[in-house]
């Protein structure tokens, strides 16, 4: 092991447990939300659901051929109807859809219409362990804890 370690030795046990408020991690946008737009509509009951001002959100893309990153969000404020203001810490800039798509996937005019929705997924759920940078200070590699 090196000298910036975070774990157990020895047969030892770690547990790191986060809160159990949260009863859905995640939603789909009830609406596109696009450039400009600073509020989201979502289907399900945003306080139902446990989610809070101040809660990391992210949102994936629906562009044809995307590239697979989303866009990170604050939440700022719940609104009600399931709607969330957004805190602009990060610019938006690409637009993530909702909407039905009529006719099915193939064009069948008969089959049922697809919903083609964005996820909206909670972050803050995640436990996040940091420590300061010291790079700048030297580490003696023969001072090894014992206990």
């Amino acid at each position: 092991m090196g000298t910036r370690v975070f774990g157990t030795d020895m047969g030892g046990n770690m547990n790191i447990e986060g809160s159990n408020d949260m009863k859905r991690t995640w939603t789909l946008l009830r609406d596109s939300f696009g450039l400009g737009d600073g509020v989201i509509g979502v289907l399900h009951d945003v306080a139902s659901m446990g989610w809070k001002v101040g809660d990391r959100i992210g949102i994936a893309p629906t562009t044809h051929g995307s590239d697979g990153t989303g866009q990170t969000f604050t939440i700022a404020s719940i609104l009600g109807n399931n709607t969330i203001q957004l805190s602009h810490t990060n610019p938006l800039d690409q637009i993530h859809e909702a909407t039905f798509i009529h006719g099915g996937a193939g064009g069948d005019h008969g089959a049922p219409p697809i919903l083609k929705s964005a996820e909206v997924v909670n972050l803050s759920r995640n436990i996040i362990i940091t420590g300061d940078d010291f790079e700048h200070v030297p580490c003696d590699a023969s001072i090894l804890s014992s206990g």
